[in-house]
C-alpha cells in the first residue's frame, strides 16, 4: 500500500506524518479497513467511522474536506458492521495482538 497521490499526506510538507502509520501495527490497521470497506462495497472513511462509533465512542467530531466525503461520513453514521467484521478489526488494533 502507498499513499494515493491525491492526498494531502503524499505532499513533501506531510509525508513525514504519514510515514509512522505506514508501517508494521497501523499498516495492518488500514488494510483491514480497506479488506472490510471492499467486501462490504462502502468507504474506508465509512468502515473507519462505523467502527469507531460502534466500539468506542457515543459520538464523534468530524469534518469534511470535500462534498464527496461529506456524503461518505452522513452514510456511514447509517452503517453497522457485522460482528465478524468488528472482531476482526477490535483484534488487528489490539496493542497485545503480537505483529510479525
Amino acid at each position: 500500500s502507498s499513499t494515493p497521490p491525491d492526498s494531502r499526506g503524499a505532499s513533501a510538507h506531510l509525508q513525514g506524518f504519514v510515514q509512522p502509520y505506514l508501517r508494521t501495527r497501523p499498516r495492518r490497521i488500514v488494510e483491514s479497513i480497506a479488506t472490510a470497506a471492499e467486501g462490504l462495497h462502502t468507504s474506508c472513511l465509512g468502515v473507519s467511522l462505523a467502527w469507531v462509533l460502534q466500539t468506542a465512542v457515543d459520538t464523534a467530531l468530524i469534518s469534511a474536506r470535500t462534498t464527496e466525503q461529506l456524503n461518505q461520513i452522513l452514510h456511514a453514521t447509517e452503517t453497522k458492521l457485522p460482528k465478524q467484521v468488528l472482531r476482526a478489526l477490535n483484534e488487528v488494533s489490539n496493542p497485545e495482538t503480537p505483529v510479525d
